[in-house]
């Protein structure tokens, strides 16, 4: 029996107003509750770094991958030293085999952490725009998005 139905079944049949204010409001939650879980789209229910290991010490330019079941998500990578984040060009390549990889990480002196964000459309664009103006300093993250997976490194 579905909630809108357990709800119903205890009103007084005479009631029939109250009754379609119950169907309208059901129909009000289940409409923000599939816009709440469409927000970031988060169909990725693993998302996992193969490589590096934790704890790996990294400098310079490295390189991530791992396993996946996010297709079709947008997905980037920030590096983060505890107080910040910085974003890292271009976003994961995601394989349809449920690989994914990123061959083009800077990691600088500090960085503790390379983290998986999984955005919007919005978010995409909103990190693109970071690229086009070549802001490589401390970002904030774009108001609809999933932290994914978070890597500790050391540097």
């Amino acid at each position: 029996m579905t909630m809108t139905e357990t709800l119903m079944s205890n009103l007084p049949r005479k009631r029939h107003a109250m009754k379609r204010h119950v169907m309208k409001l059901a129909a009000i939650c289940v409409g923000a509750a599939l816009t709440l879980a469409g927000s970031v789209a988060s169909a990725c229910e693993t998302f996992e770094f193969s490589y590096p290991k934790a704890g790996a010490s990294l400098s310079g330019k490295a390189r991530a991958g791992g396993t996946h079941d996010c297709a079709g998500s947008l997905i980037w990578l920030v590096l983060s030293d505890g107080v910040h984040f910085y974003l890292q060009n271009p976003p994961a390549r995601l394989s349809k085999n449920g690989e994914w990889h990123q061959d083009h990480i800077i990691v600088g002196r500090g960085i503790t952490r390379i983290v998986a964000v999984l955005v919007t459309e919005a978010g995409d664009r909103y990190f693109q725009q970071l690229v086009n103006d070549e802001n490589w300093g401390a970002i904030d993250l774009p108001p609809d998005h999933e932290i994914l997976a978070s890597l500790a490194i050391n540097t």
